[in-house]
């Protein structure tokens, strides 16, 4: 009975956890690039329940289920037309760098971008983009598919070039590990980033004028969010009738 008690508190912390997970998602579903995040479960270690047999022949039961870590699903959302100049979608593979607060390096999908007060392409949340690229003041912005920023500096019409923006892929996105704000940081298991510019190779191309939205299914998700729920149930419950036969046991009589 013990050993369902240890069964049933486990299902219920790791659905808890699965409810958490899909309760974020719901959540972004209108945050530009978020990707959903889904859990990982393992089983917990298993044992012999009876001691007398060979240990390839005796039956086992299980110590429960937990959660090993999350990882996000990086298939593309819905590219949304907003008319917005600085608005960037990736159609197809990569991620943008970009400088975070406290100096490290990270990467998004979200490509709504604004010129900072020093002049500087940054992300809705005040990353700075890298490279880095500074916008001239009162300049018109026009950025190509193969991410190349192209800027219109007086009244004669002049164009030029500015600056080139460049896409990051990895071996192994779903590795990634997530910090908050759609953004992403490699680690030993996702693999080193590869830099190149868009419309080359296995990197995919800029859309101007347009926000890629996140990609949570909403109706999966309430599906999901139910199945989480019975399961939930029925690991509580299995504690329940594991503590009311402790309580038959303790109070019984010879």
């Amino acid at each position: 009975m013990l050993t369902a008690l240890n069964s049933g508190e486990s299902g219920v912390a790791a659905q808890q956890r699965a409810l958490d997970l899909i309760a974020n998602n719901i959540a972004n579903v209108s945050t530009p690039g978020y990707k959903e995040a889904v859990p990982d479960f393992a089983d917990l270690i298993y044992r012999q329940i009876r001691m007398d047999q060979p240990p390839n022949q005796a039956p086992l039961v299980g110590q429960g289920v937990r959660v090993t870590g999350t990882h996000a699903v990086f298939t593309g959302g819905t590219l949304i037309a907003t008319g917005r100049p600085l608005d960037l979608a990736i159609e197809g593979n990569g991620f943008f760098q970009v400088t975070t607060a406290d100096g490290q390096s990270a990467y998004t999908r979200d490509g709504t971008l604004q010129v900072s007060p020093d002049g500087r392409l940054v992300t809705s949340g005040g990353q700075v983009l890298e490279p880095q690229i500074s916008v001239p003041a009162g300049a018109e912005v026009s950025i190509t598919a193969d991410g190349r920023i192209l800027a219109k500096l007086n009244q004669q019409g002049t164009v030029s070039q500015i600056g080139q923006i460049t896409l990051t892929t990895f071996p192994n996105p779903p590795a990634l590990t997530k910090i908050g704000d759609s953004l992403y940081q490699p680690d030993v298991n996702s693999g080193a980033p590869v830099v190149g510019a868009p419309g080359t190779g296995e990197f995919g191309s800029i859309r101007q004028g347009y926000q890629e939205s996140a990609n949570v299914d909403l109706a999966n998700a309430m599906t999901a969010m139910l199945e989480a729920q019975r399961a939930y149930q029925l690991n509580a419950r299995v504690v329940t009738n594991a503590d009311q036969m402790l309580g038959i046991a303790n109070n019984l009589r010879r």
